[in-house]
């Protein structure tokens, strides 16, 4: 079964709303006029029934044939003025007088058994509207019982055809027709023209999404609308530019990581080739070996980053806590990098509070968070530049910060480098290895221990990293 359209379901909505709030416009209408016409009616016959009732009690009481004579042209001429139909009786339900549809009724002189006639004798006034025997005609009743010191002497009883009734239900019939037909028109007009507005901007992401489940990220949708949608269409616009930016990183990863592979994968080749046949003397060979040494470093670095990438992505990267000296591993972690700093002359400075600074985490982790801030340290600090380790405790945590001399970050690039892939354009111009994951890695590894990790630069001048730890437990 084919699930109607967003469009659909908005001219639909639309229909039934305006239905419904028309068809409680006209019951509103039909109440209004039926409401005053019978107030004007019962009106009317109320005072025509107190008329009544006042000769009506003297005749009751009276025994003379021409009172009874002078009562009944009174309600004859009352019955004519007012084309009502009345019949009169005693408390013993005598007729007294009966007129119009009520005098062929009670032909004999005897009331038949009539729910207002015994309301009326009960004391009671009695108001209804009802239909008579012709198709279509309305009739309104008004009795009301003949008193005397509160006690009911006879009633009498008024019926009336209300021809006005049946008129203006025609007419409101025949007008809400029309206003409804020229309503319905003009509501489908307008719910086509909204809903097609609201709709087409819809449409239009709907696609966008489409072309973006495909791999084409350059799509972007109009933002010119205003509200939700216009808040949606550039939430869509911001997505497609973060996945176009990813995608043109993950292009660079592959690229990246493909000459990774290569690069030293040739040079050791080639290298551990010359040694085996000869080409390369004896006196070279241990230059040689430590390139070959230097480039198997390289590609382990490539292979744990890309290991860790893998658990990160699948959710594993476990944290084995275990109490160990930050000290003595920062030393570790310099001494790889020894012959990196010897060769551009860096002046390196490492200041701590304390020999003995343990610190509760995972020391493979954090060797490797150490191992790849200060490789990007030495990688872009000038020849003869800086590096600086610092050390320090506030309250339960321990501090390690990591700063270097050189090209720094503008801010436009310290935003992006925590997420993965990401190189900046200074990066590139100093240095073309590198897949953009070493500070991705080193942020989850530190959101892994529930700690803090953050980056400062000034363009030109330095750039320096810190993160926390846990103090021993």
């Amino acid at each position: 079964m084919k699930k109607k359209s967003i469009f659909q379901k908005l001219i639909l909505g639309g229909f039934i709303i305006f239905l419904i709030s028309f068809i409680m416009v006209g019951t509103f209408m039909f109440a209004l006029v039926m409401n005053t016409t019978v107030g004007e009616k019962k009106m009317l016959l109320k005072n025509s029934a107190e008329r009544i009732g006042e000769i009506g009690l003297v005749t009751i009481k009276s025994d003379f044939p021409s009172a009874k004579f002078i009562f009944n042209s009174v309600v004859e001429n009352i019955s004519i003025n007012i084309g009502a139909s009345i019949v009169t009786f005693d408390n013993n339900k005598k007729i007294l007088t009966a007129s119009g549809i009520y005098k062929k009724q009670f032909e004999s002189n005897e009331l038949k058994k009539d729910k207002n006639i015994e309301n009326v004798l009960k004391g009671e006034e009695v108001s209804k509207v009802g239909f008579g025997d012709k198709k279509g005609d309305t009739f309104l009743t008004y009795g009301m019982p003949i008193e005397e010191n509160g006690i009911v002497r006879g009633g009498v009883l008024l019926s009336v055809s209300m021809p006005e009734i049946n008129k203006s239900l025609k007419s409101i019939l025949g007008n809400f027709l029309i206003s409804a037909l020229a309503s319905l028109l003009i509501a489908f007009l307008l719910f086509y023209f909204i809903a097609r507005r609201i709709v087409r901007p819809i449409n239009e992401m709907s696609d966008a999404v489409k072309e973006f489940a495909k791999g084409k990220f350059d799509r972007r949708v109009s933002s010119n609308v205003e509200g939700e949608l216009g808040e949606l269409a550039e939430n869509i616009n911001n997505m497609a530019m973060s996945l176009e930016n990813l995608e043109n990183m993950r292009s660079s990863f592959i690229s990246n990581v493909s000459h990774e592979l290569r690069t030293p994968m040739t040079s050791i080749t080639g290298f551990v080739e010359g040694v085996l046949d000869g080409t390369i003397p004896d006196d070279k060979k241990e230059e040689y070996l430590n390139i070959v040494l230097s480039e198997s470093k390289r590609l382990s670095r490539l292979v744990t980053d890309l290991l860790n990438l893998s658990r990160i992505d699948s959710n594993n990267l476990k944290v084995n806590k275990r109490v160990f000296n930050i000290n003595e591993l920062i030393r570790l972690v310099i001494i790889k990098f020894e012959s990196q700093i010897t060769e551009k002359n860096i002046d390196l400075t490492f200041e701590t509070y304390d020999d003995l600074c343990d610190v509760y985490a995972d020391n493979d982790s954090i060797t490797q968070v150490v191992t790849n801030i200060l490789h990007n340290a030495i990688k872009f600090t000038d020849v003869g530049g800086s590096i600086g380790i610092r050390i320090w405790e506030y309250g339960d945590k321990v501090y390690v910060e990591i700063k270097n001399t050189g090209i720094g970050m503008t801010e436009e690039h310290l935003k992006y480098i925590w997420d993965r892939f990401y190189k900046a354009d200074e990066s590139r111009s100093m240095d073309t290895t590198g897949t953009g994951l070493g500070l991705f890695i080193v942020k989850n590894i530190i959101n892994s221990h529930n700690e803090k990790i953050w980056a400062e630069s000034l363009y030109g001048e330095f750039a320096k990293f810190t993160f926390s730890l846990s103090k021993r437990v």
